[in-house]
């Protein structure tokens, strides 16, 4: 068995730095976003804005579901579940025709992240035996999936504009194809216990969860600073989300339909978005 668990672990921590870099996000998608839905789709901008919307309202009530979702399956299936949404999330895209695909989508979306944000590390904690150095082998192996995912991002983010001009298809198609792949690429994982009960423990914390988060709930509810949080962390991304639909609107009228400048600054909105959503959920 700890031969099993320990094969196990170097397989998850091979193959997940790799995996990180081409799933920590969508590839090819967000610098022509945009552009796709409203002269592709013809989706209004107010739509698109509409569905962020309904994305972040998602993505707020699905957060409780996940756990729970994560702790019943565990952390590789839902590694696995949250690509397969993503996919499906790609692919609802590239067939839109009205808001109401586009919100399906978006739900979709918001389902994949709820997942992946939690258990992607999850399995990554697991698979790194106890240790002094466990910090830094997490940091080293988390990090290096990170600076892979902004490089590669990067680069396509400005190939996406070109094949956009193509073909607005092509980088939605390419997009999808490294969904697919991440999807793949999950099914390698090993399911690793990091602790293992006998089946009197593990009936009496079926028994006792949903008191737990009862109380947990009831906490939050309580605390007067993360009814603060909560409320900051929903307008402060509300007003960025809607800045940066505008902002691409504004570019799209004064003709930066298929140039650089639009994908740059397209790429900068979301990057800025992410690193935002990223540091209130370590802060």
């Amino acid at each position: 068995m700890n031969s099993k668990i320990i094969n196990a672990r170097k397989q998850n921590m091979k193959i997940y730095s790799i995996y990180r870099a081409i799933s920590l996000d969508l590839i090819f998608y967000y610098a022509i976003e945009f552009l796709f839905l409203t002269q592709v789709k013809n989706i209004t901008p107010s739509q698109v804005v509409l569905s962020v919307s309904f994305y972040a309202i998602f993505m707020i009530f699905l957060q409780i579901p996940a756990s729970i979702i994560i702790d019943k399956l565990g952390t590789r299936k839902c590694t696995i579940l949250a690509n397969i949404f993503n996919s499906i999330f790609v692919f609802l895209i590239i067939n839109v025709k009205n808001i109401h695909t586009l919100i399906f989508a978006q739900f979709f979306s918001a389902l994949c992240f709820s997942l992946k944000d939690i258990s992607d590390t999850t399995l990554l904690e697991y698979s790194i035996p106890s240790s002094r150095k466990k910090g830094d082998i997490y940091s080293k192996i988390e990090g290096k999936g990170y600076q892979n995912y902004f490089l590669i991002d990067s680069i396509t983010a400005v190939i996406s504009g070109f094949l956009y001009v193509v073909n607005p298809y092509i980088p939605m198609i390419i997009s999808l194809i490294f969904t697919i792949i991440s999807t793949i690429m999950s099914l390698g994982f090993k399911d690793i216990e990091k602790i293992k009960e006998n089946q009197e423990e593990k009936k009496q914390i079926e028994r006792h969860y949903f008191r737990e988060l009862k109380e947990g709930m009831s906490f939050i509810i309580k605390s007067q600073r993360l009814r603060s949080l909560f409320l900051y962390v929903g307008i402060s991304w509300g007003i960025f989300a809607l800045i940066g639909t505008y902002r691409n609107s504004i570019l799209v009228d004064i003709g930066a339909r298929t140039t650089n400048y639009y994908n740059y600054f397209s790429y900068c909105r979301y990057r800025f978005i992410y690193w935002f959503k990223k540091t209130i959920k370590f802060s």
